[in-house]
């Protein structure tokens, strides 16, 4: 494989965790909301990272979107402006 399809490879392959991050950092407080009481206590006591707080996940998906927009920006550059806009707004 010659070092530009590898550099395509991984252009491809970040925009698709970015998008994917982009659509859970925008479905999961709804998808929190769905879920039963129970459910929410349960995940709340798992939950070593945050606590069950789904504030602070959502703000840490979109540090993950921001980090990663920003080590991708020298491949393409508007995509990732885009992207951390985007990440900054929805914090």
């Amino acid at each position: 494989m010659s070092e530009s399809t590898r550099m395509m490879l991984g252009l491809v392959i970040a925009k698709t965790i970015l998008d994917e991050l982009k659509e859970i950092s925008e479905s999961i407080v709804a998808d929190y909301d769905k879920m039963s009481p129970d459910a929410k206590a349960t995940f709340a006591k798992q939950d070593v990272a945050f606590k069950g707080d789904i504030q602070l996940w959502k703000q840490y998906i979109n540090a993950l979107r921001l980090k990663f927009a920003v080590r991708m920006s020298a491949a393409d550059e508007a995509y990732a402006k885009t992207q951390i806009a985007s990440a900054i707004q929805d914090g």
